[in-house]
């Protein structure tokens, strides 16, 4: 495996190709819609368009295959790269692996290595309760996605609340709802979750962190003094460039565990309005690209960011219509094949910690030092920077 000076894949698989242009395509989606702070998880997404694949049939099964970029040839290799992706980042970094099949049976992974980070995803399908599932669904939903179609009485009373009690317990507290309601006709329904919990590489010193004003939506007339993590001379992976003609800043900050964030900064203070909703990859993937490291001189708000997205409008602006219709068909999870998603829910939970990452080693510099200085609205992009995928996509407004 190519591998560059940072110890980064330089190769893109198809997978990881595939998988980033979905993410660019569903950004643009919500960016458009959401003028508020949001993130998202298109790896997450992904398994979960990968175990409605599995569940659907005829054209259904057509639309959602297209929104991930794949044809019939390909299904096969995409749901068999969604578990190996998994299983490397696993293998890799943990030291303790624990698999909870509580209440719901559903699966949640613990990546646990040596408390350096904890990710947890959460992927279901609940169906109403006399329905029994095939045992192929069964077979390919646990090998690939580690996970099962949930049968369930919708028109009972506590369904609801045992849903949200059960994904607050998964969640450390951090999510306690998923679901508002089931109506009456209610017969299939996706929950899609990811917790992600996460330590930087190279801490920052708590005196470094001081209060200082964020401009909420690139306007000076709407300050918000906000703790702002700040290091001089860090070494980081650093380049100016355009967006969509938007001037921009880019730097990269590792995470322990082979994770980096990114973060996309425009130079104006309202530059992030500028940049169209329409932004391909192609034009992102420079932001990427791996440099020798240099000095920078760096701020950037402390925060904590989570989103609740409901799916429905977002994967029916990509194609993916007839799954939520009647005449929908998912007969490959059981032989009633008129069957409809009548919801779809993505919830994302995002914590970045500086208490355990290693002291900012002192560089001295003789060269023009950088600064980055993130006190205006920004993009970030958590990535696996072993199989070059987007873990996390999201977007700073405001505090």
């Amino acid at each position: 495996m190519e591998r560059s000076l940072m110890g980064h894949n330089l190769v893109e698989s198809e997978f990881a190709v595939r998988l980033n242009k979905f993410a660019t395509k569903f950004f643009n989606i919500i960016n458009g819609a959401k003028n508020e702070n949001f993130v998202f998880s298109p790896f997450t997404l992904a398994n979960a368009l990968g175990l409605t694949l599995i569940a659907s049939r005829g054209d259904t099964r057509k639309e959602i295959s297209e929104a991930l970029q794949l044809d019939s040839r390909d299904e096969d290799l995409f749901h068999n790269d969604c578990g190996k992706v998994s299983d490397k980042r696993v293998q890799f970094h943990s030291k303790t692996i624990t698999f909870l099949h509580q209440l719901l049976d559903v699966y949640v992974l613990i990546v646990n290595y040596s408390r350096k980070y904890e990710l947890k995803l959460i992927n279901k399908l609940l169906t109403c309760e006399n329905e029994e599932p095939l045992e192929e669904f069964t077979k390919m939903a646990r090998k690939f996605y580690g996970t099962n179609v949930e049968r369930l009485d919708f028109n009972e009373k506590n369904a609801v609340s045992d849903i949200n009690q059960w994904m607050k317990h998964q969640t450390n507290n951090k999510i306690d709802h998923i679901v508002d309601n089931f109506e009456s006709t209610t017969k299939l329904v996706l929950i899609n979750v990811m917790y992600f919990r996460t330590t930087f590489a190279n801490r920052f010193e708590e005196k470094d962190i001081k209060i200082t004003p964020f401009y909420n939506n690139g306007n000076k007339d709407q300050i918000k003094e906000v703790p702002m993590m700040s290091a001089t001379k860090m070494q980081l992976n650093y380049r100016e460039l355009s967006i969509d003609n938007v001037p921009v800043q880019i730097v990269e900050l590792p995470f322990l565990g082979d994770i980096s964030m990114f973060i996309i900064l425009p130079r104006e203070l309202n530059g992030l309005k500028s940049l169209s909703d329409t932004i391909s990859y192609e034009e992102l993937k420079p932001c990427f690209k791996k440099y020798q490291k240099q000095s920078v001189d760096i701020c950037i708000p402390r925060f904590f960011c989570h989103s609740s997205i409901d799916l429905m409008e977002p994967l029916k602006q990509m194609g993916v219509k007839k799954a939520f219709e009647d005449g929908a068909d998912f007969s490959g999870i059981h032989r009633n094949s008129n069957v409809k998603l009548s919801q779809a829910k993505h919830k994302t939970v995002f914590e970045m910690c500086n208490d355990e990452g290693e002291p900012i080693p002192e560089i001295d510099s003789m060269h023009f030092v950088p600064r980055f200085v993130a006190n205006h609205p920004f993009l970030f992009v958590v990535r696996d920077t072993i199989n070059n995928i987007p873990l996390l996509i999201g977007k700073i407004l405001t505090f």
